[in-house]
């Protein structure tokens, strides 16, 4: 008997070591499978959510939501065509919204949680403020819905209406119904906005996941490997004695075949869901392409009068030096007319330059990247800035960098995002009793940042972050599209650069623009 009970103890023990590791790389994998749900479906769930808030976007900017302005009074006709872009966006409903008016059109009694936490009029308010405003709420049937609430903007840039577009998130909960594991999405308040209705094991693993767009975490939440139960099952059976150690041996081997075959099954699962990402990621770049085309035809249209201007005054000079030169040939002064001539290959040639880089812009011809000098991208920025706003040419300070500095760049698109922030700056600080414009060039070990400088009354904090944004403006007067800031840091992050504000800079705006510095002896 003391020979019996001393081999249970030794092999209790020897299942001890074993058991310990073999349970730790369990609740290992346990973790690392969460883990993977959880990445999968926060990314199908950014990219739904996305699609959705540029779909909104670009509805506002079709013809059939002009023509539903413009119609009088509430007709059949309007609802009509509110419904044919419904389903065409696949949204859950699309009401119309004007300044002034408490109805919209169709009909929409705004939902009872939004207005118990004035979430409904904090939408409405953003929107007429001319940025995309947001809400979320879960109706009387458990059913969770969210609110993109989307400026309709006039030809002055102020907006007239919001487009207030409502989608159902219950699609995107009946997608984690197929998961063993509770899948849940929270507030960052700590409240639950929906779940898949499975319930999670008193003993578990969570694992999170942050949506700062949702201001929401995503949980999934599985079983952890027993311990109590499971121990005392195994200690039981081993107790039993050798007798019973082959059956041991047998459940090992089940067990392993078992996670052999879950481990498949979530494989399978895994590529399912890698394909279906990959799709979604597809369609989003094809939208965002497509957006990014509609903003560049119309900051196009924006351009046509200051290209214009620039364009006939030098042709006006070509003319007055031309009437002279023959003039100065009856005096016979061929010098003078030499003079007159050269200068006049110098506006030719400005006029070129400009059509070349309306040109590349119109017809989206991409621009290399490579050495280039930096000096003449900016005196040609300033002498086009001084060119096109005569009046501001005191209020510039700009010395050239006395040394020469190399960067990675393509030169059309980097004048022309100089042109733009100079541009801004000079509208921003024009009213000021003194305006001051300063475009500063600093070397920092192996990057260049230019920095482009006002006085003007500054930028809101609130507004900073969605600034890039398409479609966001900080002025006032209704003067610009939103579009310039969006265009300019693609050009710059396509020159593997960055376009960005800086904090905390007081009185005014500055911009900073970093790029690659390249040695002189590589360029």
């Amino acid at each position: 008997m003391k020979i019996l009970l001393s081999i249970i103890v030794a092999l209790a023990l020897v299942w001890l070591l074993i058991a310990r590791p073999d349970r730790s790389a369990e609740q290992e994998n346990t973790r690392r499978q969460l883990a993977f749900e959880a990445d999968s479906r926060s990314q199908a769930l950014t990219l739904e959510m996305e699609k959705y808030r540029l779909a909104s976007v670009l509805l506002t900017r079709s013809a059939i939501i002009e023509s539903v302005l413009n119609s009088p009074g509430d007709n059949r006709e309007t609802l009509d065509r509110l419904g044919y872009l419904q389903a065409l966006s696949g949204v859950k409903s699309l009401v119309l919204l004007r300044r002034g008016e408490t109805d919209s059109e169709p009909p929409l009694q705004p939902p009872q949680p939004l207005l118990d936490n004035g979430a409904w009029y904090n939408g409405i308010r953003t929107a007429f403020q001319g940025s995309l405003g947001r809400a979320i709420y879960v109706d009387s049937i458990e059913r969770p819905h969210y609110l993109f609430f989307t400026p309709i903007f006039t030809n002055h840039g102020q907006p007239e209406a919001i487009l207030i577009a409502t989608i159902d998130m219950g699609l995107i909960r009946d997608t984690w119904e197929g998961s063993a594991h509770r899948v849940a999405l929270w507030h960052a308040d700590d409240q639950l906005v929906f779940d898949n209705s499975v319930e999670a094991p008193r003993r578990s693993i969570t694992v999170e996941r942050a949506h700062r767009q949702l201001d929401a975490t995503l949980r999934v939440t599985g079983p952890a490997p027993g311990l109590t139960g499971e121990w005392m099952l195994r200690s039981s059976l081993v107790s039993l004695g050798l007798l019973l150690g082959v059956l041991l041996i047998g459940r090992q081997f089940e067990r392993r075949r078992l996670l052999t075959e879950l481990a498949e099954q979530k494989a399978g699962e895994a590529a399912r869901l890698e394909t279906e990402v990959t799709q979604r990621t597809r369609e989003l770049e094809i939208v965002q392409s497509q957006l990014m085309m509609t903003e560049k035809l119309a900051l196009l249209g924006q351009m046509s009068a200051s290209i214009s201007h620039e364009i006939n005054q030098p042709l006006a000079a070509i003319k007055n030096y031309s009437s002279s030169s023959l003039k100065l040939l009856d005096k016979n002064r061929v010098s003078s007319v030499r003079d007159s001539l050269n200068i006049i290959s110098d506006l030719t040639d400005r006029i070129s330059r400009i059509v070349v880089h309306l040109r590349s812009f119109a017809h989206n011809e991409p621009s290399p990247v490579q050495p280039v000098l930096l000096n003449p991208v900016l005196d040609s920025a300033v002498t086009e800035f001084r060119d096109r706003f005569p009046t501001a040419s005191s209020a510039l300070h700009y010395e050239s960098n006395p040394h020469e500095s190399w960067v990675q760049a393509g030169e059309v698109r980097l004048l022309q995002v100089l042109g733009n922030l100079l541009t801004n700056a000079w509208l921003a600080c024009r009213e000021a009793s003194h305006p001051h414009l300063e475009l500063s060039v600093y070397d920092e070990q192996d990057q260049i940042r230019v920095s482009v400088a006002d006085n003007g009354p500054g930028i809101d904090s609130s507004l900073a972050e969605s600034l890039f944004d398409a479609f966001v403006t900080s002025r006032k007067d209704g003067d610009g599209l939103g579009l310039g800031l969006t265009i300019s840091r693609s050009f710059v992050e396509s020159m593997g650069g960055t376009l960005s504000i800086a904090e905390n800079f007081k009185p005014g705006t500055r911009f900073d623009i970093v790029l690659q510095k390249i040695p002189s002896n590589a360029a």
